[in-house]
């Protein structure tokens, strides 16, 4: 006998083959079941099956709808860089961006989450120098929008920081860092363990910098690791929106 998630998976492999072979694109009630399918086929684990339903939904949904047309391009995008697919994954973030703006605006969150999608499919082909100026783009509307001493916003400052770095501008990184820590140590204490990764790189690239702060970083970095406060856990990236966006 299957159990549940397994027999709801059958069922939901037939749906996908009967849409599959229909010769009428999916309607705007055929979308809603489809992309309802490619959750529960996302959340099970099987990203090639989610991905087919979702290709399939986008015929039913119109453009003149571009909330919905835009999370299920970036939810194909978001699978295709789960995959590996980086180049098809930083596409599909990229058609995306206009329906994004049209129905969010230029500095919406919404918008900020897209261009994630976008930088973080670019970086990982090492298009670190394009990813740049998005990033930059990103913290601007996280700044706008959720104020100096929002944690995204710290998040976009480290992005800006490491990329910096990898791209031979150590003293923007070094700055970058600089803002990072700020937010987060008001965030989460002076001697969080939390800090403790973003020390280090702060720590390590002003030493090789030779710049006048280290030693009081390297200090500051001891402390932690020798009397480290309370210790705090970070929701990952994917609750922030840059993950599976939710259409209905």
């Amino acid at each position: 006998m299957l159990d549940g998630s397994s027999a709801t998976r059958r069922i939901i492999g037939i749906l996908l083959a009967v849409f599959a072979a229909a010769m009428t694109p999916a309607s705007a009630t055929d979308a809603t079941i489809l992309v309802k399918s490619a959750k529960t086929l996302f959340d099970d684990g099987d990203y090639e099956a989610a991905e087919e339903a979702l290709k399939l939904a986008l015929d039913g949904i119109s453009e003149a709808e571009p909330r919905r047309y835009s999370a299920c391009l970036q939810n194909i995008a978001y699978i295709e860089f789960l995959n590996y697919h980086f180049l098809e994954s930083e596409k599909l973030y990229e058609k995306a961006l206009n329906f994004t703006t049209q129905a969010s605006g230029d500095d919406s969150l919404d918008l900020a989450n897209n261009l994630y999608g976008l930088s973080r499919s670019m970086r990982r082909q090492n298009k670190l120098a394009e990813a740049e100026p998005i990033l930059q783009r990103i913290a601007s509307i996280r700044l706008k929008q959720l104020g100096a001493e929002h944690r995204l916003v710290s998040n976009s400052y480290f992005d800006l920081a490491v990329n910096s770095e990898r791209i031979g501008k150590p003293q923007e990184a070094i700055s970058y860092y600089g803002k990072t820590l700020c937010i987060r140590e008001k965030l989460y204490g002076k001697t969080s363990k939390a800090l403790t990764p973003l020390v280090e790189s702060y720590c390590s690239l002003l030493q090789k910098c030779n710049n006048d702060k280290a030693p009081e970083m390297l200090e500051r970095l001891q402390c932690i690791r020798t009397f480290p406060g309370p210790d705090v856990v970070l929701p990952p990236k994917e609750a922030d929106g840059n993950g599976w966006i939710d259409l209905d």
